[in-house]
């Protein structure tokens, strides 16, 4: 996800201005290092994720930055190694700064267990899954894992959630109740009618779920007929 690409002035000096500290931080760099080094820090400091290629930065922030740094905008795009050890350098200078550290495997098992643990009984739309555990990395002061990390993370946290759940339930139905759960569910054998066509085979408790239909003699007898065993189930609860 891209940022916005159109900032006017007011947020440009509230969200991408340096720091003394900040600039202090970037030593004696030059050029595209000096600049790419910026943009790479208050880029993570308004997003908590660094950027992986030049154009995810707008170009009026590039423009922005530059001028507070004395580097021409235009040697980021031209002269900033994306994939080199300059970048990764800059990385870790920028977390060790910032007092945050890449995640790890026991990082995203805690983060798998916190999300079962504290966030699943009440919440589990995966979309709002994944922006709350990016929001507890951050908080953690843990750099967020990419967004297809987390959402594996989301995935698994209610693949097992839901496992738990079905698993306790089970455990506390009494032998009889699991003996009348099956029958509602179980599949009657397929009946031949006087045409000789075969009916498709359906559950009970699929059959006391079918919409009625239009109203006809039969329909409405029909829908007796479902009355009646309802009854009759109501008194085994």
């Amino acid at each position: 996800m891209f940022l916005k690409k159109h900032w006017d002035i007011d947020e440009l000096i509230e969200h991408w201005t340096l720091l003394p500290n900040e600039v202090t931080l970037l030593g004696n760099s030059l050029g595209a290092n000096r600049l790419g080094f910026a943009l790479l820090l208050k880029f993570f400091q308004y997003e908590t994720k660094f950027p992986t290629m030049a154009r995810d930065i707008p170009v009026v922030v590039v423009d922005y930055i530059a001028k507070q740094v004395d580097v021409r905008s235009e040697e980021i795009f031209k002269n900033y190694d994306w994939n080199g050890r300059s970048l990764k350098r800059h990385r870790g200078e920028i977390r060790r700064f910032l007092g945050i550290r890449k995640a790890s495997v026991g990082d995203a098992k805690q983060m798998v267990d916190w999300l079962i643990d504290n966030v699943l009984a009440a919440e589990t739309d995966p979309e709002r899954l994944k922006v709350m555990a990016e929001q507890q990395f951050v908080r953690l002061k843990i750099e967020p894992p990419t967004p297809g990390r987390i959402e594996r993370l989301v995935r698994s946290a209610l693949h097992t959630y839901e496992t738990n759940f079905f698993t306790v339930t089970l455990q506390k139905l009494s032998l009889n109740c699991r003996a009348q759960i099956d029958a509602l569910l179980s599949i009657s054998d397929t009946k031949e009618d006087e045409s000789q066509n075969s009916t498709p085979k359906t559950s009970l408790f699929h059959y006391l779920n079918t919409e009625p239909g239009r109203a006809t003699v039969n329909n409405l007898l029909e829908e007796i007929s479902k009355l009646q065993i309802d009854r009759i189930l109501e008194g085994f609860r």
